[in-house]
């Protein structure tokens, strides 16, 4: 009906007789590289190789155990503290990891896309939360001062209906001071639904919660867009992408960009705290470019920590 549509094509290819010389065989594994296709952006070809069944198998074990993780006590929360520039404790970063019971220490980076794609990743966000509360309040029984808990949430949160009233109730359940919680949700997140993003985050920052934004700098949204919304959020802490801190060294270009983030935030009173701080020549640069606070390794590795 003279509508002009364009049509891209996610390919997958398998040979005979290298790959197999069953039919079947060679459809499903040429189908297997079809999702790889899918999966690295769309609109190319893979051919087939065996690592993709055996990744196919691992996606498949980890997504049918990971149902039973929380119910069966398999999540663990780790600690990396954060650090002021005169080395002081000014809080952590709750991160989650799977203590699997057959694989070991499984990382966010494998199981997170699951959990969102099996649609319990808010369960996993808010068992994060109350486990790191109830750390918190431990740590405060035996006189410790940790600082402020930095946790972290997702667009699946915000847009859950009850999500509020979740965080609520953990507040008063653990008779716990909102002052110490941090939630920290990234640019992406916020820039899918703005309008959302914003009304979600400010009747957090009424609870008494602390907003951080994460990952800034990644592009998913232009400068002035998206320093228009951050206005209209009562942002705490806006934490710099780590892939540019960690060439901060090495790279003018990476440099320039922490620069101009942190004259940003300052200028919008906003703290600044750099991620994946590796080595003493980050710290330096760091120091130079008035960046508040940092974590990484340089520091400590995320931990358990009781």
């Amino acid at each position: 009906e003279h509508h002009q549509h364009f049509v891209s094509g996610s390919i997958g290819i398998s040979i005979a007789p290298d790959d197999s010389t069953d039919l079947n065989e060679l459809i499903q594994f040429a189908d297997s590289a079809m999702y790889k296709s899918k999966n690295d952006g769309k609109d190319r070809y893979n051919f087939y190789n065996a690592q993709m069944t055996k990744d196919a198998k691992e996606r498949f074990i980890l997504k049918t155990t990971l149902h039973y993780a929380l119910k069966n006590n398999e999540l663990d929360i780790y600690f990396q503290p954060q650090i002021d520039k005169e080395d002081n404790l000014i809080g952590a970063e709750v991160l989650v990891r799977w203590n699997h019971p057959n694989k070991g220490i499984v990382s966010p980076y494998h199981f997170i896309p699951l959990a969102i794609e099996l649609g319990i990743i808010d369960k996993v966000d808010l068992w994060v939360i109350e486990n790191a509360i109830i750390q918190h309040t431990k740590w405060q029984q035996k006189g410790l001062k940790v600082g402020i808990l930095s946790c972290n949430i997702t667009m699946y949160d915000i847009e859950k209906d009850r999500f509020i009233d979740d965080i609520k109730s953990l507040i008063h359940k653990h008779n716990f001071n909102p002052y110490y919680l941090n939630l920290e949700v990234t640019e992406e997140t916020i820039m899918k639904n703005p309008k959302k993003s914003i009304a979600v985050l400010n009747k957090l920052k009424n609870l008494g919660i602390n907003i951080n934004i994460d990952d800034f700098g990644t592009g998913y949204s232009s400068f002035s867009h998206f320093v228009e919304i951050i206005e209209r959020i009562p942002v705490k802490l806006l934490k710099i992408d780590g892939s540019y801190v960690k060439k901060i060294p090495e790279s003018e270009k990476a440099e320039k960009i922490v620069k101009t983030v942190n004259s940003m935030a300052h200028s919008l009173n906003i703290k600044t705290v750099a991620e994946f701080v590796e080595n003493e020549k980050i710290v330096e640069k760091l120091e130079k470019l008035g960046v508040d606070y940092a974590q990484g390794h340089y520091f400590e590795e995320p931990r358990i920590l009781v």
